[in-house]
């Protein structure tokens, strides 16, 4: 991947919106939603491939009980089924203008 002066990209660590608030330490089976975020700003201008693979690294966050790596070739590694396009479309996801 290219390197890039995007800000988001830059910590070593994703840190996924009220994660904390909605989510119990050390919970793997289940993971929490929350009813308004549809309203919420940010989410709102998700694309729907996005939205799907946010959802994803919710799952992959609450599975390793610890905070990920913010590396998109890590994360699509840990997807389930990422090759081929699938995994230009996901590295490309993590590209904002």
């Amino acid at each position: 991947m290219k390197p890039t002066n995007n800000p988001a990209l830059t910590s070593s660590l994703l840190e996924i919106k009220n994660w904390t608030k909605y989510q119990k330490p050390n919970t793997t089976t289940w993971i929490k939603d929350y009813t308004n975020r549809e309203d919420d700003l940010a989410f709102g201008k998700l694309t729907m491939f996005q939205r799907g693979l946010l959802e994803g690294i919710c799952r992959l966050r609450a599975r390793q009980a610890r905070p990920i790596p913010n590396d998109p070739a890590y994360l699509s590694r840990r997807s389930a089924g990422a090759s081929g396009s699938y995994c230009v479309r996901f590295s490309h996801s993590f590209a904002r203008p």
